[in-house]
């Protein structure tokens, strides 16, 4: 399936524009770091990811619930770290 990892390595490119983790804390978001959390949070929260065109061809894409239990927790520490810095 090598038109399908094309397309998929192509969003993973785009969606580094938008948000780029690999580089750690803070990391680059085409939001505030709040906004961006928050939408990750929302996306694992309602099960949109993986996108749904992403799990025909990755049977296992799906993240399990140990995953999305640790990037919630990830997202609200996040957070709340963000927030209590904001006071200061």
């Amino acid at each position: 399936l090598p038109v399908v990892g094309r397309v998929i390595d192509s969003h993973i490119q785009e969606a580094r524009k938008h948000l780029d983790l690999s580089r750690g804390y803070p990391f680059l978001g085409h939001g505030g770091a709040v906004d961006d959390i928050k939408e990750i949070l929302r996306v694992v929260k309602n099960d949109e990811m993986p996108p749904w065109y992403y799990t025909p061809f990755h049977e296992n894409s799906k993240l399990t619930d140990k995953e999305k239990l640790t990037v919630i927790k990830w997202g609200e520490a996040s957070l709340h770290h963000l927030k209590e810095r904001g006071k200061k």
